[in-house]
């Protein structure tokens, strides 16, 4: 199969098992994407770092078992997915033009 591969930071994040900043960006050139437009929504906070690290944006995902949890590196929280006080398409839409814009 000529022309198909694995960018080096995604086997790397498989190797270590955990989210790294390269890991992240290696996602991102898979994808044909540039970090900074790119939002993480995650649990963990050091996925959260992780993606800051990689210059995206990150929000923490509170659930019943992390909410005592702090996310210090977050650009924002969401009480869970889906409307109310969750995270939806329109709010990360909304956040990211915000940080763009």
């Amino acid at each position: 199969m000529s022309g198909a591969g694995v960018h080096s930071a995604l086997n790397d994040a498989a190797r270590v098992r955990r989210v790294t900043p390269g890991w992240l960006k290696g996602c991102c050139g898979a994808m044909g994407v540039v970090p900074e437009a790119c939002v993480v929504l995650s649990t963990q906070s050091s996925t959260i770092s992780a993606a800051k690290d990689a210059g995206m944006a990150a929000g923490a995902v509170v659930s019943m078992v992390n909410a005592g949890g702090s996310f210090p590196s977050a650009d924002f929280k969401f009480d869970g997915l889906g409307p109310g006080g969750g995270a939806t398409w329109a709010k990360l839409q909304s956040l990211q033009a915000g940080r763009s814009g």
